[in-house]
């Protein structure tokens, strides 16, 4: 059988981007569509259970990080649990319905997650995210073992392509004739699209409104109007008040 690799286009190989276009898609698409989601695999039928679990979660991180924002995902998912899990945002919608039931343990997982935070922790340090707040050090009572390990599922490591490196291929940016507040943002790949997001310049109009960008991925579609938050500093699309929950 011959080996399709996903990576120039989405800047990651199988497993991990399995159902990242679906998931992307899942957050534009009438809600019937969201529907239509992937079941997470409680037990090996061929002995890839580690496999199918990696394209199962790996959606998730990016949808949180790249769509809402966030730079604490343990964090923005709690309180958005103690809110009642409210699903009037789009994202948050696709969240419920594919990953609802398993969230809470998700959740202890990236609270005790070394690995992620330091990833998100160097990052900020570039730009895209002001409004880090580092965690203290769990002890080892704290720490979570996931699927064999601290990370067994490497989500952490696998959930940055949107801002490693600059945006591979061409890459465009539109400005609507008439409309000072308009942006199109169209990149030929997802592998750092983010990182390109962050360098639209200016993100404020000179009477001081936000300058939207629609961001159109060409092997996914739309990925949704961003703006800059003038709290964070961080791009978001959406409304502001699901953005701070996890920035």
């Amino acid at each position: 059988m011959v080996r399709v690799t996903t990576e120039p286009a989405l800047g990651e190989d199988d497993p991990w981007v399995r159902y990242l276009p679906l998931a992307w898609q899942a957050a534009s698409l009438p809600a019937a569509y969201r529907l239509a989601i992937p079941s997470r695999p409680r037990a090996p039928r061929s002995g890839d259970l580690v496999e199918r679990e990696c394209a199962f979660w790996g959606p998730l991180l990016h949808l949180l990080h790249f769509g809402l924002g966030w730079t604490r995902a343990d964090l923005g998912l709690q309180r958005w649990i103690d809110m009642g899990r409210p699903t009037k945002d789009p994202i948050l919608e696709v969240v419920e319905a594919w990953w609802g039931r398993d969230l809470p343990e998700f959740v202890r997982w990236a609270a005790s997650s070394g690995p992620l935070h330091a990833r998100a922790a160097a990052l900020a340090h570039e730009g895209p995210w002001t409004r880090f707040d580092a965690p203290p050090v769990p002890t080892e009572d704290e720490v979570v073992e996931w699927h064999g390990g601290t990370d067994g599922l490497h989500l952490s490591r696998h959930c940055q392509s949107p801002l490693e490196g600059e945006t591979t291929g061409r890459q465009r940016e539109f400005k609507p004739d008439g409309d000072s507040r308009q942006r199109v943002l169209l990149v030929d790949a997802y592998a750092g699209w983010y990182r390109r997001l962050t360098k639209v310049s200016p993100d404020r109009t000179p009477d001081d409104r936000s300058v939207r960008v629609d961001v159109v991925c060409k092997p996914i579609g739309w990925l949704g109007t961003y703006r800059r938050s003038k709290e964070t500093g961080g791009w978001f699309r959406g409304r502001h008040r699901w953005h701070v929950l996890g920035a």
